[in-house]
């Protein structure tokens, strides 16, 4: 799930992504983008925390600049 117009990993709203998921009942492979967002540590575990909680399948995260992928090391 991803909202292009809000660039290319534009989240959608949370109530949205909740709707969604209940009506696929989870029968399908989800998969969904923690949005454009700040490249901190902190930022991004609570997106992925987030979307966990929804047992979305597939936790795309984007990286603009390569020194920022060390946050994902732990």
């Amino acid at each position: 799930m991803k909202n292009p117009n809000l660039g290319a990993l534009g989240k959608i709203e949370h109530n949205e992504m909740i709707k969604i998921c209940e009506y696929i009942n989870h029968n399908k492979t989800v998969s969904s983008t923690i949005g454009d967002i700040e490249n901190s540590k902190e930022k991004i575990q609570q997106e992925v925390d987030l979307l966990s909680q929804l047992k979305i399948d597939i936790i795309k995260i984007g990286f603009f600049d390569e020194s920022y992928c060390h946050l994902l090391e732990k």
